[in-house]
């Protein structure tokens, strides 16, 4: 009874611990959405720990991988800037991390099934 007592803390704290991890490294990618560079080996990099192991506690705690978190903050922070701001396409494509248009014009259809433009002043 004790050692599975002592077990359980030991794993709430190592849920804890990753779930802390994860939350530093949505920090770190919600500060550096214009990065065109940022990338899970990036992140894990700034918080000196292995990729695979960022990539891993990152799915579990997120229940998505690194990359589907990154997209839908890009997207979500480009429908935005759509919706708030006078700025042309290719300007919330670049504050978005995405220095090429086309792509980001691509991936924002495929996210949010309407291209760009009819975001604007929305």
């Amino acid at each position: 009874q004790y050692m599975k007592k002592v077990y359980m803390t030991l794993e709430e704290r190592k849920l804890s611990a990753s779930g802390q991890l994860v939350q530093r490294a949505k920090t770190l990618i919600d500060g550096n959405l214009s990065d065109k560079n940022m990338s899970l080996t990036t992140i894990s990099l700034e918080l000196q720990i292995s990729y695979g192991y960022l990539s891993g506690v990152f799915k579990r705690e997120e229940g998505q991988s690194f990359s589907s978190y990154l997209v839908k903050r890009r997207m979500e922070k480009a429908a935005e800037l759509l919706s708030r701001h006078d700025m042309k396409l290719y300007e919330v494509a670049d504050a978005c991390g995405y220095g090429n248009y086309r792509y980001f014009s691509d991936s924002f259809r495929k996210y949010w099934g309407r291209i760009p433009s009819e975001f604007q002043g929305v």
